[in-house]
C-alpha cells in the first residue's frame, strides 16, 4: 500500500456510490485509486473521476483498491469536507481548515481491479434511449446532488450506441472530470 493517497471529498463520495456490496467479488468492494484517477463499479454501474487538484499530484501511480464505508461517504458529503486521505491504514476526511471530520480503519483490498476502460462506451455516441434499473438512475441522481452541493444545478445526459449498449452519463455544470457508465436492462422477449 502506498504511504499516502489524497482525493477530493465530493468526487470520491460520488465515485464510492458505485462500490459493490457483494462478497463474491470482494475486489469491487472498494474504490480503485491510481494517481489522479478513481474508479468504482458494482458490475451494473461504474463511476470514474479524475482529480486534477494539487492534492493528487503526489499520489502514487500504482493502483490501490481502498474500501470506503457508507459512514465515510456521509462524512465526505459534509459541506465542510475538503479532501480524503488514506494513510497508515486509516481513512480520514479533512476540512479546508485541516480539521479531522471523520476517521475509520481502511486497509487496501488485495485483488486485481477489472479492466474498466474496456467497457467504456464510444465517446461520440448520441444522446439515446435505454432502459435502466431505477436504483441505478437514483445512484446517478444522488451523485449529481453531491457534485452540485453549493454550486447550483447539475444536469445529466445519457449517451449510448443503442438501447442495449452501455450508456455514458455525463454530468454538466460542474468543474471536474467525472462520468458514470450504466449497463441497460437486457431486452425482454416480446
Amino acid at each position: 500500500m502506498p504511504t499516502s493517497i489524497k482525493y477530493d471529498a465530493r468526487l470520491l463520495a460520488t465515485v464510492a456510490l458505485a462500490v459493490s456490496t457483494k462478497e463474491t467479488r470482494y475486489y469491487l468492494k472498494g474504490v480503485m485509486i491510481e494517481g489522479r484517477k478513481a474508479v468504482a463499479t458494482n458490475g451494473h454501474l461504474m463511476t470514474v473521476a479524475t482529480d486534477d487538484g494539487e492534492l493528487t499530484e503526489n499520489n502514487p501511480s500504482d493502483a490501490a483498491i481502498m474500501p470506503v464505508s457508507k459512514k465515510a461517504i456521509t462524512a465526505m458529503k459534509n459541506r465542510k469536507a475538503e479532501y480524503v486521505e488514506f494513510k497508515d491504514g486509516t481513512l480520514t476526511v479533512w476540512s479546508g481548515q485541516n480539521d479531522n471530520l471523520y476517521m475509520e480503519p481502511s486497509h487496501a483490498i488485495d485483488g486485481t481491479f477489472p479492466d474498466w476502460e474496456s467497457v467504456l462506451p464510444k465517446t461520440g455516441s448520441e444522446v439515446s434511449h435505454g432502459a435502466f434499473e431505477s436504483d441505478l438512475l437514483l445512484t446517478v441522481a444522488h451523485g449529481a446532488k453531491i457534485l452540485g452541493y453549493g454550486s447550483g444545478v447539475v444536469s445529466v445526459s445519457f449517451h449510448g450506441e443503442d438501447d442495449s449498449s452501455p450508456h455514458l452519463a455525463k454530468y454538466h455544470n460542474i468543474r471536474c472530470d467525472i462520468f458514470t457508465v450504466l449497463m441497460p436492462l437486457l431486452k425482454r422477449p416480446s
